[in-house]
């Protein structure tokens, strides 16, 4: 009960707190302000190394908070403080990263439909033109093997000749491998995010 009253006191200490901070470093305060909004918002490989340093921070401050209540110095002010944005910032990061995995599935579904409808589509010209340029009734009556063999494979380099940026189409298993591995790049900073969508694209497009 004696901690719960404490954690309360605090809490209301609070913004005495910030107040006493601004009014004696001002410039300083700003600055961190400035850095903790952005680590708040945005991601890349600089400010997701720099928020990693922000968290650390904030958990010495919580230490150094908890050593000096413990030595009768001090308040657990700045523990509640350190406390709120620790967790201010983990909801954020958290709302964050699932509005971005559900933009990215809506525009993942959105890519590999059109995808599959245009392979559906020019599966079908293909059947279209094998069965336009096909032999005769008379001359399939009896084909011989190296015929027919012979005929898939002008068939095929037909469709190379007519599309000759088409690529062996992938799997879904496949596909999705290759996701992840992007992913990963993506994760990394070595993919843009204007690169790892054209890639995605280009995947979806070979999706069999």
């Amino acid at each position: 009960m004696g901690m719960l009253i404490n954690i309360f006191n605090a809490m209301e200490q609070v913004p005495v707190l910030i107040a006493d901070i601004f009014s004696r470093y001002m410039i300083p305060a700003i600055l961190c302000c400035i850095v903790y909004v952005l680590v708040l918002f945005f991601s890349n490989k600089v400010f997701d190394a720099v928020r990693k340093l922000v968290v650390l921070a904030l958990i010495g401050w919580i230490c150094v908070g908890l050593y000096r209540y413990r030595g009768a110095k001090g308040t657990l002010a700045p523990v509640a403080l350190a406390c709120t944005l620790l967790l201010f910032l983990a909801v954020v990061r958290m709302i964050r990263q699932i509005i971005v995995s559900t933009k990215e599935t809506i525009t993942n579904r959105r890519i590999e439909k059109q995808a599959l409808a245009k392979a559906a589509k020019r599966r079908g010209s293909w059947k279209m033109r094998q069965g336009r340029s096909g032999p005769a009734p008379e001359e399939t009556a009896a084909p011989a093997e190296g015929g027919a063999a012979e005929g898939e494979e002008a068939v095929t380099a037909a469709e190379e000749e007519e599309n000759p940026a088409a690529e062996r189409p992938l799997s879904r298993m496949e596909v999705q491998r290759c996701m992840d591995e992007m992913q990963d790049l993506k994760d990394k900073g070595v993919l843009t995010e204007q690169e790892f969508t054209r890639k995605k694209q280009e995947l979806y497009m070979r999706l069999g």
